[in-house]
C-alpha cells in the first residue's frame, strides 16, 4: 500500500508550459500508481474518473484529478444504499 500518496503535477496554466509538456508529467504519475498496483479508473463521459487505491482495509481511495477530473458517483465508491434508490 502507499504510504504517501503521489503529489499531482498541476498545469502551470498562463506560464511557459506547454499542455503536452504537463500530460507527460501527469502520464509519469499515473504510470508509478499503477506500478504500485494502486490505480483504479472507471469510464466516465468522455474519458475516466480516475482514483488511487490508499487502504485496502478500511477501504479507502482517493480521487485523482487527472485529465478532464471526472468523480464517479459517490454510490459506485461506498456501495449502493436504499436512499439511493429512493
Amino acid at each position: 500500500m502507499a504510504k504517501e500518496i503521489a503529489s499531482l503535477p498541476e498545469w502551470k496554466q498562463g506560464e511557459t508550459e506547454d499542455f503536452v509538456v504537463y500530460m507527460n508529467r501527469m502520464d509519469n504519475v499515473l504510470c508509478k500508481i499503477q506500478e504500485e498496483g494502486n490505480l483504479l479508473s472507471f469510464p466516465y463521459a468522455d474519458g475516466y474518473a480516475c482514483y488511487e487505491l490508499v487502504s485496502k482495509k478500511p477501504l479507502t481511495v482517493r480521487h485523482i484529478p487527472a485529465g478532464d477530473a471526472w468523480h464517479v458517483h459517490p454510490s459506485m465508491i461506498r456501495g449502493l444504499r436504499l436512499s439511493d434508490i429512493r
